[in-house]
């Protein structure tokens, strides 16, 4: 849908969360799982409180 728009598809996913997910997002993360599925770290680690990976 993002490409039909020319929209940024991490930049509507950082959206939708910050719109309907209230607070932050908490690790762990199974990154290796989210790899798989085509999601990089860049679409969720800014969305953690304090925006650093450990």
């Amino acid at each position: 849908m993002c490409g039909r728009k020319n929209l940024d598809p991490k930049d509507v996913f950082h959206d939708l969360v910050r719109h309907y997910f209230k607070g932050f997002l908490k690790p762990p993360f199974n990154e290796e799982k989210r790899a798989e599925a085509g999601l990089p770290p860049d679409f969720y680690w800014p969305l953690v409180e304090d925006a650093q990976k450990p």
